[in-house]
């Protein structure tokens, strides 16, 4: 681990299975978002959520971005970003395998405890100079 003595690591993981679970979540789940640059030209992003498997607690999400120009598409790209999912029990195993003792979790971005409520928990990690 490259977190030097006294550094903070600050993650806050994402925890789908809580959204599925709800039912407020589709399997595939797009978003659109549409930006106006300087030169009148717009940049279109569109992000899928094309696969969740939880066994291997991967997503594969895909992100197209379009340039338009006088309503003509003038440029665009797509990319694929796998994402691995760790639950903080994981997370924590890795830290400490990794030297790191002092290790705290919050609900979502706020103080409070995360065992009090969030499925969002932020996960703070601080290095000391002991092990």
């Amino acid at each position: 681990m490259h977190l030097e003595t006294g550094g903070v690591l600050a993650l806050m993981l994402d925890d789908p299975w809580a959204e599925l679970a709800e039912g407020s979540l589709p399997w595939r789940v797009s978003t659109r978002t549409a930006l106006r640059r300087s030169d009148g030209a717009e940049l279109l992003q569109h992000r899928t959520l094309e696969h969740l498997d939880r066994a291997e607690q991967v997503t594969t999400t895909v992100i197209r971005y379009r340039g338009l120009h006088d309503g003509r598409v003038v440029e665009e790209e797509r990319h694929t970003i796998r994402t691995r999912l760790y639950f903080e029990d994981e997370l924590r195993t890795m830290l400490e395998t990794a030297g790191v003792r002092d290790i705290e979790s919050y609900a979502d971005s706020t103080a409070e405890d995360a065992a009090a409520a969030a499925w969002r928990p932020v996960v703070v990690a601080r290095r000391s100079a002991t092990p």
